[in-house]
This record gives C-alpha cells, sequence and structure tokens, in this order.
C-alpha cells in the first residue's frame, strides 16, 4: 500500500462483479474507496493479515446466541460474502433482519440510508 497504493485497487477490481466494477469507474467512489484503503493500511499490513486470519477460523462464540438487534444487508452478487453465508446467517442467528439486495454487491452504497435507519431506530428510544 505504502510503495504501491494503486495496486490494491486494481486487484479488489478484478475480483469484482460489473455492479461493483461500476462503482470503482465512479470518481467520487473511487476516491472514497483509496482513502480508505490508504488508512485502513496506514500503520502497515498487520491489521489486514490479521483480520483475514479470523475470516477462516472458528469464531469465539455461538452465532446461536446473537441476542442483540441484526440487520444484515447482502448483495446476491457479492463476490466476497458467499450467498451460503447469508443463508446461514438467516438460518442461525435468531430474529435477524436480512435483506437480500437483488442485483448488488460488495459495495451496495445505494441501501445505506435504510441501512443507517435500521440500525437508528434500534437505539433510538422507544
Amino acid at each position: 500500500m505504502k510503495f504501491l497504493p494503486g495496486l490494491f485497487c486494481r486487484l479488489v477490481t478484478a475480483s469484482l462483479p460489473d455492479v461493483d466494477q461500476q462503482h470503482m469507474r465512479d470518481g467520487l467512489f473511487l476516491r472514497h474507496f483509496r482513502a480508505m484503503q490508504l488508512e485502513a493500511f496506514r500503520q502497515g499490513g498487520r491489521g489486514g493479515a490479521y483480520e483475514s486470519f479470523l475470516e477462516y477460523r472458528p469464531w469465539d462464540f455461538c452465532v446461536e446466541q446473537v441476542a442483540v438487534p441484526t440487520h444484515i444487508w447482502q448483495g446476491d452478487r457479492d463476490s466476497f460474502i458467499p450467498r451460503a453465508m447469508g443463508e446461514y446467517l438467516e438460518r442461525t442467528i435468531p430474529h435477524v433482519d436480512l435483506h437480500w439486495a437483488h442485483g448488488k454487491g460488495h459495495f451496495n452504497i445505494e441501501d445505506w440510508d435504510q441501512i443507517l435507519a435500521a440500525c437508528a431506530a434500534d437505539v433510538m428510544p422507544r
């Protein structure tokens, strides 16, 4: 990242479905994406490496015991998170609010208003 900041974007873009590649061609989206990546790796690659390590090992909790409001939006064209994972979480987390975003990929920015509203509804006093 430090010496070839554009390399990460090129590698990510190569593995994206068309819907996400459209986002990567949008100047504003790409500028924000690059800024996030530079910040994520500002102190080196250990954080990213550790995240990858966590991704491929058993979780330290039982998903069935999740007891907080849980909202998931998953694009049905996501190339990073398999549909099987969404289906597993939908079956396993009690009272999960899972939304299949049809025609969306990993970068589903179009649904952010709904996503944030759902989260805010759980923290606002009733």
